[in-house]
This record gives C-alpha cells, sequence and structure tokens, in this order.
C-alpha cells in the first residue's frame, strides 16, 4: 500500500477505535452476540473447538474474538492500528472470562500475513475489504495461510458505493432522513465523513459491484465452492444497523480452499482409472488413433522431434500416439492410478515415454522447457484454469505451441445418457459415479464459464501470439457413435508463446 494512503488509513481508525468499541458495546449486550456466533458456528468446518485455529484479519476493538473465546475458541486476532488492538486488549479483560487467555492480538497488515502458509482452519473478517488498496492480494493472503478444507468468511458490504452512483447516493440520503427522523445514532454522520469519504475514493473496492467482484477474483485464485449470501445482514444487524445501513446491505462471501476439492477430483478419477484404461487400450487399437494424430500432427512444428509435456496424461493416449512418432514425450497427472496405467499401458505398447505423478496446474519444470504442451478433456476439470495455463505457457519455449482439446462438460449432464450406443463407456462407469462427477463439476467456476471463449481470453493474457479455436473438431474424431463417441461438442485451442 502507497505509505501515505496506509498511514492515513491508520490514522483515521485509531481516531475510530472508542466510537467503533461503543458500536460493539451495543452488540455485546443485544441478541446480536449470539446471532453472529451462530452465523459463525454454523460456517466453521466439522472440527472440534479445541482443534480449530481460528484468525480475525481487521480485529478492531475485538469484537469476534470476544464472543469465540467466551464460546470455547482460540482465536489469533491482527489488525494494523495500534488503538484498535489496545482497545481489543480492554475489551478482552472487561467483558470476557478469559481475557487473552485464549485470544492472541498481533498488529499486522492484512494485506501482507505473516504466517506461514496452511496455518488456520478459519479466517474471518468483517467490514474490511473496502478499505483496502490491494484487497486482491489480500484474498491471496488469506487462502495462502488456510490450511486445506480450511474457510474463508468475510462480511462486507458496498459501503461507498454511492460516491460513484446517483441512485445509491439517493438511497443513502434517504436513509440518513430516516435516522434522523427516528432519533437514532448516524453511524455516517457521527464520524469524519469527509475524511473517511477521502479515503473511499482512493481505494479500488468503492466503486467496486460487489460481491460479485469477490467471487471473480477467488475464482482467479482457485478457491473451490464459493457461496455468497446478501441477505446474511437479516439475521445479525439490530433494527438500528438495518435503518443506518438499509441501502448498503451486508454480504457474506464464504469460499473453502480448493485442496479439498482437487482430493475429491483425484479421488473421483482414482475410482475411474481401471475402465478408463481399458477404454484407452482399445482406443488406441481403433482408427480413431490415426484421426487424433492427424489433428495434432497439423498444428504442431514439423521436420524435428520435439520435446513435448502432456498434462493430465489419464492412461498416456497423447503420450504414447506422440512417441511412437520419435517425440521425446512427459506424462503427468495428479492421479497415481492413472501413472500406473500409463506406464504398463506404454510397455504394451513399446512407447518410450516418461511418467510422472504432478500437479496440471503447478508443473515442477524450467521456464521454456517444451516445444509443445498438449492435454485433452482436463480444463473443465480444474479449480484454477487461469493459473494452469500461466503454468503451461511458462514451461513453453518462445515460439512453442499449446494445444488443449476440451469441451463445455461443466454445461453438459453427464449423467443423462439419452442418445447414446448401447455400448458407450458411460454405461460402464455407472449412475453412481455420474452423478459424483456431477457433484464436482457444480463446485468449480470453470463450469459456469462460456468456454472455448473464457479460455481465448486467458490466453490473451497470457500471450501475444496467435491464438486459433476450431468448435468443429468432434466432428472429424467421432465419425461412429461407437464407445468413444463424445456427445459434447470438442473444441480446440491451438496458442503459440511469442
Amino acid at each position: 500500500m502507497k505509505q501515505e494512503l496506509l498511514q492515513e488509513i491508520v490514522s483515521y481508525w485509531g481516531t475510530r477505535a472508542e466510537g467503533y468499541s461503543e458500536v460493539n458495546e451495543k452488540e455485546l449486550a443485544g441478541s446480536q452476540r449470539e446471532a453472529w456466533l451462530h452465523v459463525l458456528e454454523e460456517q466453521f468446518p466439522e472440527k472440534k473447538k479445541e482443534e480449530l485455529k481460528i484468525l480475525d484479519i481487521g480485529t478492531g476493538p475485538g469484537f469476534f474474538p470476544m464472543i469465540l473465546s467466551e464460546a470455547g475458541y482460540s482465536v489469533t486476532a491482527v489488525d494494523y492500528t495500534e488503538e484498535m488492538l489496545e482497545k481489543a486488549e480492554e475489551n478482552l479483560g472487561k467483558y470476557t472470562k478469559h481475557g487473552l487467555e485464549r485470544v492472541t492480538l498481533l498488529q499486522m497488515d492484512a494485506q501482507n500475513l505473516e504466517f506461514a502458509d496452511e496455518t488456520f482452519d478459519v479466517v474471518i473478517s468483517r467490514n474490511l475489504t473496502w478499505n483496502l488498496e490491494k484487497p486482491e492480494q489480500a484474498y491471496r493472503e488469506w487462502t495462502r495461510v488456510l490450511k486445506p478444507g480450511g474457510v474463508l468468511l468475510n462480511f462486507d458490504a458496498n459501503w461507498y458505493g454511492y460516491l460513484y452512483d446517483e441512485e445509491k447516493k439517493e438511497a443513502y440520503e434517504a436513509d440518513r432522513k430516516k435516522v434522523e427522523e427516528r432519533q437514532l445514532d448516524d453511524h455516517y454522520l457521527c464520524t469524519d465523513i469527509d475524511r473517511m469519504e477521502n479515503i473511499a475514493r482512493q481505494v479500488p473496492l468503492s466503486a467496486m459491484e460487489r460481491p460479485s467482484w469477490d467471487t471473480k477474483v477467488l475464482e482467479s485464485l482457485g478457491v473451490c465452492s464459493i457461496r455468497t449470501d446478501s441477505e446474511i445482514w437479516k439475521r445479525v444487524w439490530s433494527e438500528e444497523e438495518r435503518l443506518n445501513y438499509a441501502s448498503t446491505p451486508m454480504f457474506l462471501v464464504r469460499a473453502e480452499k480448493n485442496d479439498e476439492c482437487k482430493e475429491q477430483i483425484v479421488h473421483y478419477w482414482e475410482k475411474r482409472s481401471e475402465s478408463f484404461l481399458e477404454q484407452r487400450r482399445s482406443e488406441l487399437a481403433n482408427p480413431i488413433a490415426k484421426r487424433w494424430m492427424k489433428e495434432i500432427t497439423k498444428q504442431i512444428p514439423a521436420g524435428r522431434r520435439l520435446k513435448i509435456l502432456d498434462v493430465g496424461c489419464g492412461a498416456g493416449f497423447f503420450s504414447i500416439l506422440l512417441a511412437k512418432e520419435g517425440h521425446e514425450v512427459y506424462g503427468i497427472d495428479l492421479t497415481p492410478e492413472m501413472i500406473e496405467n500409463a506406464i504398463r499401458l506404454a510397455e504394451e505398447e513399446n512407447a518410450d515415454c516418461r511418467f510422472q505423478v504432478m500437479d496440471a496446474e503447478n508443473p515442477m519444470f524450467a521456464n521454456e522447457t517444451f516445444d509443445v504442451v498438449i492435454s485433452r478433456n482436463l480444463t473443465w476439470t480444474l479449480p484454477n484454469a487461469e493459473h494452469a495455463y500461466g503454468e503451461w505457457m511458462r514451461v513453453l519455449k518462445t515460439g512453442g505451441v499449446l494445444l488443449n482439446f476440451d469441451a463445455n462438460y461443466g454445461k453438459e449432464d453427464v449423467s443423462d445418457t439419452k442418445g447414446l450406443p448401447e455400448e458407450h463407456a458411460h454405461f460402464k462407469v455407472g449412475n453412481e459415479m455420474l452423478e459424483e462427477c456431477e457433484r464436482i463439476k457444480s463446485q468449480l467456476p470453470i463450469s459456469r464459464k462460456n468456454r472455448p471463449a473464457y479460455d481465448v481470453a486467458v490466453l490473451c493474457e497470457n500471450t501475444e501470439g496467435e491464438i486459433r479455436i476450431d468448435t468443429s473438431l468432434g466432428k472429424r474424431i467421432y465419425l461412429e457413435k461407437d464407445e468413444f463417441y463424445n456427445p459434447a461438442p470438442m473444441f480446440s485451442i491451438r496458442a503459440v508463446k511469442q
């Protein structure tokens, strides 16, 4: 954060510590205390209280640590404003039985946390993100310190949207009149409103439409299972708060760290690995293999031996085909059983390939290692496809080619087998597995994208080289309605690294 803006924000909130604490005291004295505790607990991971490690970011006068420590939880609470932390310590001693026994207070920047990766089970924040200069960086930090399966809970609102929208300004002014008519404390006008508005104009989220902005950022970070609740305010606000903030209702953004989602994906493909092996073994002996090679050959550099990375190689179909053409091929997949089967199938086919268990989103190769990166039916299964595309372009040599063959499976119901031939592979998988696939898809951000337009937009951010799409690929590959037939329209994307 720019030092002068940071200091202005810190200075402002230093002057607000006493008044903000009085607001918290009202919450503690009324029904909101129990309402907030219930809202928090119903979102927490299923762990014993004593096992949960909770981080409260931007704790202010310590409201969350007070109610959580009294309920038996241990909390680490951080704030950048010294006066807020002093007030939090005072309040914990005044309003809780255990004081600092279950709470650790630390001065820290929400955008640059000083904790190790995967430290906390829960990260919570209230009314903070809107006044950060780098909220995207903050979200990156908050997800970084979450453990796999950890939960992020962010309560916030479009507090100063009225500075950029005339309708919102009229609604905001109507709130002020209603509060005056009811002779209640005005939570805006009892502060240095000019000073706060000046800060709000310098930070990015005042002009954003939220929580859609938050969802988009968390999706880009690969977070799995993102939910928003725009009516959470109805459960925790007092009548006074409802009148003060009617035009700026508080929302909740809840997100789970994606590693849990990846575990589900790996477990799913582990169960599919044997049937997948049989399908790929049959596919290699079918004319469809030659059709695939024809499609690939016309899109990769000709006349020399290429170093190729097959990401999400599965049972090794592409790896084997390309190795038989004399190329040096590396196949990676996150599912160990798939790699075992790929090695077995390559031995059967006498193909010289190198296979390794590795995350397609984080390939552990040096920059500019490969002439070609190729993938088939993988991107639709990734929690963070944007990051994956960036990594694939990173490991490509300058002038190298990325080939991705996929379909918009996220918008296809794979459990709907109407119209498929009787011998189709989906009938061998079983309804239970197909339903599990649908559950996983529903958690993945890419399932909600318009593809391949989404893919092209992401790749445009990663290369200035040529990008081509072909939406008629499936018609050339699947000439027969047989066990390999794919009813979802397949597309190919070819991108050159420049």
